[in-house]
């Protein structure tokens, strides 16, 4: 060791020995002395330890070789396997990340451990979000200072910090994970919580929030084509564009998809309605009106769509102002069924099932399914 150096490491420990005296004192721990030590960029806090406890058994050589003394085995020591069942009893999402700062070894043992989480879902409301990682429930709340978090009888207080950028900082660890692997993905609203998220997410189900064809659209890049198999969104398009769809019909997360589920209330022309519910699984959409030429129009996509089981009709206007007899002469002739005379069945060429369809006077609803 050159002289210059040599005298820098004396100055360290005389540093340390003077804080030791200072700490009989003022009864402060050792973590607590380090934190003020004026070198602790240089030397770490396992070091620090090691002299401080030193001078607290009397021995003041400050020239003393430490590289002498036999070497002690450290948590980090431990089998990668054993640190991992330990970590493992810190169940809920939010201590992981607390752990997850402390050390490389804890990060990387962490991250590994979230990749196990299979659901995610995300329930905003007007002060506060809910978010439930598989069954671990966090509530954020707005505050005027900040926003807090409750988990488990627990309160975290965030000081600064508005709500939104609080959730997602605490979501990204688990989703900027790129091994992560989830079931479902679910977001009761449209907001930019995906922004910062470099890679596709490998979700098999994505629950997407009521919002624009656009915004379903830019969502849906998020999310890895492929492994995402089911799509459920609302959309909410006063005056939805058929350019719009097409868009949408042209990534490759909705080409891929096996199951599209879709809620819509929009006004917008026949033709484009068919050509959205000819590309889903199950849907929803609300209608002013329905004359029985219209509903003839979705039996036919039924006929001709195995892939379509079921779909719901709802209006505002009770009954749709629709005529029985003028839907017979639509829909033609129906099985009779004698338990239920709002239930008509037709059989399905080429096929063994029958679509059935159930009118509700009450809820002005049509019901339209795939049964056996």
């Amino acid at each position: 060791m050159d002289p210059s150096t040599a005298t820098e490491v004396v100055r360290q420990r005389e540093e340390i020995l003077f804080q030791y005296f200072l700490f009989r004192e003022a009864e402060m721990t050792v973590y607590e002395a380090y934190l003020g030590f004026s070198y602790n960029k240089k030397m770490g806090y396992k070091e620090y330890d090691f002299w401080f406890n030193r001078f607290a058994n009397g021995k003041y050589n400050l020239k003393y070789d430490n590289s002498l003394e036999p070497k002690t085995r450290e948590f980090s020591d431990m089998p990668i396997e054993l640190v991992d069942k330990i970590l493992s009893h810190v169940e809920h999402p939010l201590e992981k990340t607390k752990l997850r700062g402390v050390c490389t070894g804890f990060r990387d043992i962490i991250d590994y451990q979230m990749t196990r989480y299979k659901d995610i879902n995300i329930f905003f409301h007007p002060y506060s979000i809910r978010v439930f990682i598989d069954q671990n429930e966090t509530v954020y709340r707005a505050a005027l200072n900040g926003c807090s978090a409750s988990y488990n009888e627990q309160l975290v207080s965030f000081y600064g910090q508005d709500l939104i950028g609080t959730v997602r900082t605490h979501l990204e660890y688990v989703l900027k994970n790129p091994k992560m692997k989830l079931n479902e993905f679910f977001m009761s609203e449209f907001v930019p919580f995906l922004t910062s998220i470099k890679h596709q997410l490998n979700v098999k189900s994505a629950n997407l929030p009521s919002a624009t064809i656009n915004q379903h659209t830019h969502l849906l890049q998020y999310f890895k084509p492929g492994v995402l198999e089911r799509i459920n969104f609302m959309i909410e398009d006063q005056y939805m564009k058929k350019e719009d769809l097409e868009e949408l019909y042209q990534t490759e997360q909705w080409k891929q998809a096996t199951i599209r589920r879709i809620a819509a209330n929009f006004v917008c022309d026949l033709p484009t309605i068919l050509g959205l519910v000819r590309q889903t699984y199950s849907f929803m959409i609300m209608r002013p009106n329905l004359i029985p030429e219209e509903l003839e129009e979705f039996k036919k996509i039924f006929f001709n769509s195995p892939t379509i089981r079921y779909g719901e009709i709802f209006s505002k206007v009770h009954d749709f102002n629709l005529n029985l007899e003028q839907l017979k002469r639509a829909l033609g002739e129906h099985l009779v069924n004698p338990y239920d005379s709002n239930c008509w069945a037709y059989p399905i060429p080429d096929s063994n099932e029958l679509l059935q369809f159930t009118f509700s006077r009450v809820s002005a609803r049509i019901a339209i399914e795939r049964i056996h």
